[in-house]
């Protein structure tokens, strides 16, 4: 019988214009999903710093849609990291993005380690306000290998190697001094932390830091790997029914193709968690693991509102204004092309209206 309660999409994204704010609620709510969360990735592009406006739009969906959480993202053009992170906590975000641990990223911002000095404020900051942080950190560890990389990965530059590139140990490595140091800080590791390989170490992993969670959210390899042993799996999902997060990285999606992408990676999220048994999808023999109602209940729900809160914060207006009111004064600063700077202005003109 298919899951019927309330579900929280706890990892979507606005990549595109403003137009994308809307497309992703229609998205969410045609999935069945009752509220999600945003999460903006300012310090991501491929020219370096661009995507300058998920900020404000993370900050205008807030507005329209009080219901729904947002993780605001840090933004390297400005290196005052405290000062920033202080700013998303008093503008009403719900936690903090950080994308500095993907490697292609971490590359551009100068190889800089994510348990650095410069970090350090940060992660204080979020102990001691109890502000969560979804972190991704690595990738799939086949794109550091050149013969079994997939196409698509080499095709988007996900192939780390040679120099500026961390492995995927050291990142492992890095995650380990900031949770040590910084034990009471909650963090929400993305796409099953790229552990799905590994079981037995993410299980250590989980036994050591008890304020870590991992998300569902795809990477598809994870499903490739959770059938090769569902039974297995379905034990650790069960013991560790309190440390994963049901998340779908659903965004304003361009094509057709991306769409029917979407639905049948939303399809394998969904029949993984609920079916026992076999199911197939893009000629993938995969299983699901067919959880009990009180398991699912948490994943789909329960702990994000533990972590995150069962209602999202709420939005200091005037701030989020005067926000992206800075921002489109200083586009060029922050790299804006044209089109986020039309963005920009219009989030302006809708935020003066409301």
């Amino acid at each position: 019988m298919a899951y019927t309660k309330p579900i929280i999409d706890a990892h979507t994204h606005v990549l595109h214009s403003n137009d994308g704010i809307d497309y992703l609620v229609e998205l969410t709510d045609g999935y069945g999903y009752q509220r999600a969360n945003i999460l903006a990735a300012e310090s991501y592009g491929e020219n370096g710093y661009t995507g300058a406006t998920q900020n404000s739009q993370a900050l205008l969906l807030k507005a329209c849609r009080p219901d729904w959480w947002a993780f605001g993202s840090l933004n390297h053009h400005d290196d005052n990291l405290e000062k920033q992170m202080q700013a998303l906590i008093d503008l009403g975000f719900d936690g903090l993005k950080m994308i500095e641990g993907k490697p292609d990223t971490y590359k551009r911002l100068g190889s800089h380690p994510i348990n650095g000095p410069e970090y350090d404020a940060v992660y204080s900051l979020a102990e001691s306000a109890g502000f969560p942080l979804l972190m991704h950190v690595g990738d799939p560890p086949e794109l550091w290998d050149v013969e079994n990389a997939p196409d698509f990965a080499k095709e988007h530059g996900w192939l780390y190697i040679g120099e500026g590139y961390p492995t995927l140990e050291e990142l492992y490595a890095q995650v380990e001094d900031i949770l040590t140091r910084f034990p009471k800080m909650k963090v929400i590791f993305a796409h099953f932390f790229f552990m799905s390989d590994n079981r037995d170490r993410a299980a250590a992993f989980f036994d050591r830091h008890p304020n870590a969670l991992f998300d569902l959210t795809p990477g598809t390899e994870m499903f490739l790997n959770f059938a090769k042993d569902p039974a297995a799996w379905r034990e650790f999902f069960i013991k560790y029914q309190d440390r994963i997060v049901f998340g779908t990285d659903n965004w304003d999606v361009l094509t057709e193709q991306e769409q029917k992408d979407k639905d049948d990676i939303n399809r394998m999220l969904r029949t993984f968690l609920e079916k026992d048994g076999p199911y197939e999808i893009w000629g993938w023999k995969l299983h699901g693991i067919g959880l009990p109602e009180e398991a699912l209940d948490k994943i789909y729900r329960d702990n994000f509102h533990r972590v995150v809160g069962a209602q999202p914060r709420p939005l200091n207006r005037p701030m989020a204004l005067e926000f992206v009111r800075r921002r489109l004064e200083q586009a060029d600063r922050y790299g804006c092309t044209e089109q986020e700077k039309a963005d920009l202005k219009e989030i302006v003109t809708e935020m003066e209206e409301m």
